[in-house]
């Protein structure tokens, strides 16, 4: 039974380095496996009955190695491009989304419930950094609008980040109204802005905190450590539960339907949609000759429908729409969901292409001997038909409600879905949707596969080489094979993603921080930041001469409570009055000696008649015969 110490954990489907980490034990109750959510995309791992395996070092170097190189603080970055394996996915996400939804204010004890997740971390120092670095940025005059300022979601994350972090996004997530010059009111998206550790502008999202080169948790190993940035997974994976959780966040029918001043618009701007790209089809279908061409502009025309039904979608979300902040937060999903639940399915593909046509039917009515695969379903009619009726109808006036429901019968056939998941499917819409979502799933796994052996293959064929201490890289019989790692010689995980691609060093970065620095200390020392600083110094040296007086009157009060408790002892010693003795009147009274050398004496006579009678006396047990 492992009661501490370090494992080796990995997954069934060991497909890199990551798949295997060296993790500490912490037994708790349960027979179950628990490990953090951030640390489960490396294993690609979830919850829903996945298993892992354990593996306990036999020796003191396999231990080493467990809690040195392949510890997951040492492998929290990939080796192929230097992103994180640490992943912040769904809850993570969308409780940062809603917590930096703006300037999401708290009140005083929400926000010091909060500071109670992080019991390791200086909470009050941190807290007049952040103040001072609002009244540095002109966002606070005072100390009590400062105060009002950090008591807020922004100021919450920004006790998580080091003192000196600069960071900068650009993640089109927070959409603000914005005054120009000229008087004239746009819209544009703020961008998210750290400085100094403490964000003052934008909005989390998955660009922000997901596995992406400009992240927040690939820019904190490369320019920090893997510790903080383990830490400040671990803190904002509490902040984040203890705010949902006070806050709350779920989504229900409510959000799958739109407003109700909206519903009349939305309606008619998608039929609108969808008749535009039924005539535009048409058109291809009767002018087109080439087979391929043919398919391909109808399949074009069709899916029209598609990108406009997600422009109308988006825009009938409510900003309180809990599925809308899943999607836009990238914690789920994704805008063809809300596409498909709001507005239209769209056209189903099968491998590029619209449904196959792949019954046959017999076109009496056109040709007698003309027998083709012109039909989806048995349930339609030939295209041919179809087409023949159109043409027929459009000679005629005042039909087009009638050549309307024959464009949507021909197109249904190919696989096109009119319809939304709140409206509801028809038999054969259902059918064909069900059998676009069985093709990607079986396309998904023949991938899964053919990549798997591809690797095995390369593993196989690789499995010698190694890296030798001149830095050349050779097999087993010590050939070598390249005169570098990569050619260059460069660790792909100690890697970072610039503006000019990847590097080994973000020089925009420091730069950017040295200026910073640069400004913050010259603000430091001239005007209102000279004052704050020594208002700040004062107020440290009277909380220091406070709490040295404090101290002194504890140690005072204790001293004389020990004081006062040894008196207290004294007195009870000194009236303590023992009780008298008995003797028992049986007992032979003690010998008087009349000198020490009669007692000497005597006691030399007892002592020698004793060892006389055990010495011939038998044992009364075997192992009163043995002496130690």
């Amino acid at each position: 039974m492992i009661q501490e110490g370090n494992v080796l954990v990995n997954s069934v489907f060991l497909l890199h380095k990551g798949s295997m980490l060296g993790m500490k034990v912490r037994v708790l109750p349960g027979k179950t496996i628990r490990i953090r959510t951030e640390a489960c995309g490396t294993f690609n791992a979830d919850f829903d009955g996945d298993e892992l395996n354990i593996h306990v070092p036999q020796g003191e170097e396999a231990y080493a190695e467990i809690m040195g190189p392949s510890s997951f603080e040492e492998m929290c970055r990939s080796t192929q491009n230097g992103k994180s394996l640490i992943k912040i996915c769904q809850d993570g996400i969308s409780g940062g989304y809603r917590m930096t939804k703006g300037w999401v204010f708290l009140d005083k004890s929400s926000f010091f419930n909060l500071c109670m997740c992080l019991p390791h971390r200086d909470i009050f120092t941190r807290m007049e950094e952040i103040k001072e670095v609002y009244r540095w940025k002109g966002l606070a005059q005072n100390d009590v609008q400062a105060s009002k300022l950090l008591y807020s979601g922004y100021g919450i994350f920004s006790m998580l980040l080091p003192n000196n972090l600069d960071y900068e996004n650009q993640n089109k997530s927070l959409l603000i109204k914005k005054k120009k010059e000229d008087g004239t009111i746009v819209e544009e998206f703020e961008p998210v802005v750290i400085i100094r550790g403490v964000m003052i502008s934008g909005q989390l999202n998955k660009d922000v905190l997901g596995q992406s080169f400009n992240s927040l948790l690939a820019l904190l190993p490369s320019m920090y450590s893997n510790k903080i940035c383990l830490d400040f997974c671990s803190d904002y994976g509490y902040i984040v539960d203890a705010f949902l959780l006070e806050k709350g966040f779920s989504i229900g029918l409510g959000d799958c339907l739109p407003p109700k001043d909206k519903i009349g618009s939305r309606k008619e701007q998608i039929d609108s949609a969808v008749i535009k790209s039924y005539l535009e089809a048409q058109l291809a279908l009767q002018k087109e000759k080439n087979l391929e061409w043919k398919e391909m502009r109808i399949l074009s025309s069709l899916n029209k429908a598609h990108d406009i039904g997600s422009v109308i979608a988006k825009k009938c979300l409510d900003q309180n729409n809990g599925l809308a902040d899943a999607v836009l937060s990238g914690a789920k999903g994704n805008l063809t969901n809300i596409t498909q639940i709001f507005a239209i399915v769209g056209q189903q593909n099968i491998e590029g292409r619209r449904v196959p046509k792949v019954f046959k039917g017999n076109l009496s009515e056109l040709s007698k001997e003309a027998i083709t695969r012109n039909r989806s379903l048995p349930h339609f009619l030939p295209d041919e038909v179809i087409v023949q009726k159109l043409s027929e109808l459009d000679q005629q006036e005042g039909k087009e409600p009638e050549m309307m429901k024959l464009l949507e019968y021909l197109f249904l056939g190919g696989g096109f879905v009119s319809h939304s998941y709140i409206e509801g499917l028809s038999p054969a819409e259902f059918f064909y949707h069900a059998m676009s979502g069985r093709t990607a799933v079986a396309e998904h796994a023949v991938k899964v596969s053919a990549s798997g052996y591809g690797e095995r293959k390369m593993v196989k064929t690789m499995e010698d080489l190694k890296v030798s201490y001149t830095g050349t890289i050779t097999n087993s019989r010590g050939t070598i094979v390249s005169f570098g790692y990569g050619g260059d010689g460069i660790d792909g995980g100690h890697l970072m993603g610039t503006k000019q691609g990847l590097s080994f060093i973000n020089i925009g970065w420091w730069v950017n921080r040295l200026n910073t620095n640069l400004e913050y200390a010259k603000w430091t020392t001239n005007g209102e930041g000279k004052e704050l600083k020594e208002t700040r110094t004062k107020q440290a040296d009277e909380n220091q001469a406070r709490l040295k007086i404090q101290k002194e009157k504890e140690k005072g009060e204790k001293e004389k409570k020990e004081k006062q408790k040894v008196e207290e002892e004294n007195q009870r010693m000194e009236n303590y009055n023992p009780p008298s003795p008995t003797y028992n009147a049986e007992r032979s009274p003690s010998p008087v000696y009349q000198s020490t050398q009669e007692f000497v004496r005597e006691s030399s006579e007892t002592i020698s008649n004793n060892q006389l009678t055990s010495s011939l006396s038998p044992p009364s047990k075997l192992e009163d015969s043995f002496t130690l």
